[in-house]
């Protein structure tokens, strides 16, 4: 786009008129329907990462030390892909201890 465009573009009528229209981005990032929304969100969130991890919590000790070597297996691969891993290894309930086992 050319700067005469752009100078034509903020002169018309049409976007001078919807430049003094107000600003309800805020309104309606805060309605009802967009808070039920984040809710839900949040909720789906919370309940993805349990059915993630929620098996691994009744494990006992040894088999949980098995199953970290296995998931630091995908992580170093991820961790080459340029992936964070450190989030993963808190859900599993693993951080520091974890970050230490040697594959």
């Amino acid at each position: 786009m050319s700067n005469d465009s752009v100078g034509k573009l903020i002169d018309s009528e049409k976007f001078q008129e919807e430049l003094s229209k107000p600003n309800t981005l805020g309104e309606a990032l805060n309605s009802l329907e967009m808070v039920k929304m984040r809710e839900e969100l949040a909720q789906e969130h919370k309940n993805s990462i349990e059915k993630s991890v929620g098996w691994y919590h009744n494990l006992s000790e040894d088999d949980k030390y098995k199953a970290v070597e296995g998931v630091l297996r995908i992580i170093t691969t991820a961790e080459l892909e340029g992936t964070s891993h450190r989030g993963l290894m808190k859900a599993l309930g693993i951080y520091p201890r974890g970050f230490f086992i040697l594959i």
